[in-house]
């Protein structure tokens, strides 16, 4: 999902009040550098894109939000010997050691929108040294576990290679054994799976990763500025309603690792109910996981909120009953934000080792119901947000609110469930063709 929806401008709505507040920015000839990370301000959306700059937002409220370094302009390579060494400076973690090593993503940032139309790539800066510092750390099974997962989106991120080689590759390393997940895997097991990773590169006639963290970096940079402005990526964007000029910046972030057991993983939490705008927590938890595996059904996440689960008619555990402190601190960068920016967002997290980190803020999915309860909350909670909030409706959500509706706590007999199509209520014959429908 693009962060800003694949609308021009979109970021610009969302940063009122900014004149002033870029001293997180500093140009390095024709780049543009911005730091995200603790005492460092709010960065220009039209100039570092919005998921950049939302994060920006974040991190000055004092979410936790991982450091992070802002390339945006042309040939960013450039600006990576300077960065990189501002970044190591903030995390206090430093490239290519073995015992505080300093791990970083990559993703691109747009003024328009639309990057989820380039891949991320992760766990960038593992090398041959770091992995091993890794191994002694933590456990064997652990570096061998972020070595196959940075080889995988090596491949498909930096090296165009399509990812179902990797899934099967997978697939099988746990069929050999019997496992039923890749979280039974062993050390032993997890090694073979990235060397087969390797050997899958090597097959597609490709090189490896350098064993250098700055040369893997480099590396990177030049193939999300290649794939960004690739006729596949340009179609993807006029596909979406996004087409002109694209300008691009890059997010190199520290990596939250989301590995380790129980008390670690990924997951994607929505703070508002899509349908009615009340605050609540919903979403999806993976334990064991980085970036959007949570999503991708190779395991069964957990819910986060209880009332979801309710509504669901669901049993088992979910996330604010596991992890209370970390669904307390959901909520509450939910709230911040919202009182900030004028409007709800979704969030990617991690845990990493029971630590919460906020890596990107989505525009949340809202009904026209549910848009006009926010506005309604914000300009209550804050009267001088009042107009902000309402200028965040788009007209013909308020249109669809008024249709006439059926309560929804009525009576009923339920004969069968769909998705709606347009609002308001009707009554009439049911029909199950088109032509039925037309005739």
């Amino acid at each position: 999902m693009g962060a800003g929806g694949g609308r021009a401008g979109l970021g610009m709505a969302l940063f009122p009040g900014r004149a002033g507040l870029y001293d997180s920015a500093m140009k390095a000839d024709a780049i543009e550098i911005g730091w995200i990370g603790p005492g460092r301000d709010r960065l220009d959306p039209g100039t570092f894109g919005v998921k950049a700059a939302r994060l920006s937002v974040a991190a000055s409220l004092g979410l936790p939000v991982p450091p992070a370094l802002v390339l945006a302009g042309s040939g960013l390579e450039a600006g990576l010997p300077q960065g990189l060494s501002q970044l190591e400076s903030l995390t206090g973690a430093a490239l290519d050691d073995p015992e505080t090593p300093l791990l970083v993503s990559l993703r691109v940032s747009s003024s328009i929108g639309a990057s989820a139309t380039v891949p991320a790539c992760l766990n960038l800066g593992l090398t041959g040294t770091v992995r091993q510092g890794l191994a002694r750390r933590f456990s064997a099974r652990l570096a061998a576990d972020l070595e196959r997962r940075m080889l995988q989106h090596w491949a498909t991120g930096v090296l165009e290679i399509e990812g179902e080689a990797f899934e099967y590759a997978l697939l099988d390393a746990m069929k050999a054994v019997g496992a039923s997940s890749e979280t039974e895997l062993g050390a032993a097991e997890m090694s073979g799976l990235a060397t087969a990773c390797n050997d899958l590169i090597a097959e597609e006639g490709a090189d490896p990763p350098p064993d250098t963290a700055q040369a893997q970096i480099a590396h990177a940079v030049r193939a999300l500025e290649t794939r960004w402005h690739s006729p596949r990526a340009i179609r993807r964007r006029a596909a979406r309603g996004v087409e002109g000029p694209a300008p691009l910046a890059i997010l190199i972030q520290q990596m939250a690792l989301g590995l380790g057991g129980a008390r670690s993983g990924a997951g994607i939490a929505h703070l508002r109910d899509p349908e009615t705008g009340a605050p609540s927590l919903s979403g999806r938890f993976l334990t064991d996981a980085q970036g959007d595996e949570a999503l991708m059904g190779l395991r069964t996440p957990i819910l986060l909120g209880a009332e979801e689960r309710a509504a669901r008619g669901l049993k088992g555990a979910v996330f604010e009953e596991t992890h209370a402190e970390a669904a307390a601190a959901l909520r509450q960068a939910g709230q911040a934000l919202e009182a900030a920016m004028g409007t709800a967002f979704s969030l990617d997290f991690t845990l990493d080792a029971g630590r919460l980190a906020v890596l990107e803020l989505h525009a949340a999915r809202l009904s026209p119901r549910a848009a006009v309860q926010l506005a309604v909350d914000l300009g209550q909670a804050d009267a001088a947000a009042r107009d902000r909030a309402l200028m965040q409706i788009d007209p013909v959500q308020l249109e669809a609110h008024l249709h006439p509706m059926i309560d929804p706590k009525a009576p009923r007999d339920l004969i069968g469930r769909g998705l709606p199509a347009s609002p308001g209520a009707a009554s009439g014959p049911l029909v199950f063709s088109p032509e039925r429908a037309e005739a």
